[in-house]
């Protein structure tokens, strides 16, 4: 297994794995019977191994949380590949991606692990963690997916409101942290200095009209949301008061694929 997950120490009493039936795509129905209805089931999209790519199905527990399941094929087979947390031998708990063997319990070195990311560390961080994910083997290939809890985004808790961290734009001035620096439209304004076109210029996050948030250049000494503006990625509010962590557009004409992920 891979340098990640030769780590593992199983706990049983916290990483026993029961094998209640896996649920269906998520109906209303289902979703109201669910002891955790953010949990039912997870959308994983944009990995660069597009077998990881799909829905996962809630199919019983590890680490005293919800694990999911997909079945796929992978390398001319068929394979079941699971979404699950596990408890490491140096107390950090991390969440995985892997191919577990049939009949064996997942977070061993039996696992082919093709991506990881790291939990908040509590026990009662029940959801996999939405876009920090890394490689964990050489059978896994760039990017890491984005991970939607019932296929939509959700806003994560241990996510604060002074710093926004802006990934995987194409645009690669715009990546990085912005700082809240104003507030703007009644939520906070971000911004972040960096090189774009030979000169330092200072790209600003920010909401406006309360309908869309937007990551532009703004001249210096005018106010955000103007046509004078130069907009790069534009996404629609989904009403968190915090930039949307996914659904980003980029803006023809300075915007470049792919659209940024902020968190």
């Amino acid at each position: 297994a891979s340098q990640v997950s030769s780590s593992r120490q199983r706990h049983d009493f916290e990483s026993s794995v029961s094998t209640s039936q896996p649920l269906s795509p998520c109906s209303e129905k289902e979703l109201s019977m669910s002891h955790k209805v953010d949990g039912a089931c997870v959308t994983v999209k944009g990995a660069g191994t597009e077998a990881v790519n799909g829905t996962y199905k809630r199919s019983g527990t590890c680490d005293g949380v919800d694990m999911y399941n997909k079945k796929a094929v992978w390398g001319n087979r068929a394979v079941i590949f699971c979404l699950f947390r596990c408890f490491l031998s140096n107390d950090e708990r991390m969440w995985f991606i892997s191919i577990v063997p049939e009949n064996d319990e997942p977070g061993t070195d039996n696992d082919i692990d093709f991506y990881y990311a790291p939990s908040s560390g509590s026990p009662n961080d029940d959801f996999p963690s939405q876009t920090r994910w890394t490689l964990a083997s050489s059978y896994a290939t760039q990017p890491g997916p984005i991970c939607l809890l019932n296929g939509v985004a959700r806003l994560d808790s241990a996510r604060r409101n002074d710093k926004v961290h802006v990934e995987r734009a194409g645009l690669d001035a715009v990546n990085g942290v912005y700082e809240r620096a104003d507030q703007w439209d009644g939520v906070g304004l971000y911004t972040k200095r960096a090189f774009w076109n030979g000169t330092i210029v200072t790209f600003t996050l920010f909401r406006s009209e309360r309908c869309r948030w937007f990551i532009s250049i703004v001249p210096y000494g005018r106010n955000p949301g103007s046509n004078t503006d130069t907009d790069l990625y534009t996404a629609e509010d989904i009403g968190t008061n915090l930039p949307p962590q996914v659904q980003w557009k980029s803006i023809p004409g300075f915007g470049k694929e792919p659209p940024p992920i902020c968190s």
